[in-house]
């Protein structure tokens, strides 16, 4: 109900901006060779971020199952506690 994109009351194109710098910044951080020197920092080996992915996508999931639930059934103990 709150798309950044088309929705008429919600509508909060700053959002894909600030994730967008977020990301930017992430990779300027870690894997530009001279912003590794003035930050002291390293190139993040994949098998760190694998596993973040995978969470991402394990809590993504879940919450699509939850509100598949919900919508399923209406009034539920989980509508409840979730809202």
């Amino acid at each position: 109900t709150h798309n950044p994109f088309w929705s008429r009351y919600s509508r909060n194109l700053w959002l894909i901006v600030g994730i967008i710098a977020s990301v930017l910044t992430c990779a300027l951080i870690t894997e530009v060779p001279f912003m590794q020197h003035q930050f002291k920092t390293e190139r993040v080996p994949i098998l760190y971020v694998l596993p973040a992915f995978g969470f991402g996508l394990l809590m993504f999931i879940m919450d699509e199952l939850r509100k598949l639930y919900i919508r399923r059934n209406p009034g539920c103990w989980l509508e409840h506690i979730a809202w």
